[in-house]
């Protein structure tokens, strides 16, 4: 009877563990100002693509919540990955800006680099995924 339950325990963690999600990146994204419009949320693994949401490795679109809001992207291979956001408060797809080219919607990417002069490059935001496990990332919304 005791070789049938460390058995059966034993099946059981062998199945749970096998059942988590790998290779996952958990996102948190502050700074959200309004309930109102989606957040517009591309990962990136080349730098020819990165910020643009067309061109996106995987992307979500998540429901605006002041305050904070968390994503997850699951089973990513190894590699290298930037991450770019944006809050559509008008619900248009589009990042909105002024006659000079300036973002009137919030903005963020990861590794929080300094970008009120653009954005940044893919190396700024570039972090290295060559886990398997999850890691967790804050973006603050500018």
């Amino acid at each position: 009877m005791k070789t049938l339950l460390l058995l059966s325990t034993l099946f059981f963690s062998f199945y749970l563990n096998i059942m988590e999600d790998k290779n996952t990146v958990e996102v948190t994204i502050t700074e959200v100002t309004s309930d109102k419009g989606k957040l517009m949320i591309g990962l990136y693994n080349k730098e020819n693509t990165f910020p643009k949401y067309e061109e996106v490795y995987q992307g979500q679109i998540i429901s605006a919540q002041k305050g904070k809001v968390n994503c997850t992207f699951s089973n990513l291979p190894k590699g290298e990955y930037a991450i770019a956001v944006w809050h559509d408060e008008n619900n248009n797809q589009s990042l909105d800006t002024n006659w000079v080219g300036i973002p009137k919607e919030k903005y963020g990417f990861s590794n929080n680099p300094d970008s009120r002069f653009g954005a940044p490059s893919f190396k700024k935001a570039t972090f290295d995924f060559n886990q398997d496990k999850t890691i967790s990332l804050t973006i603050k919304l500018n």
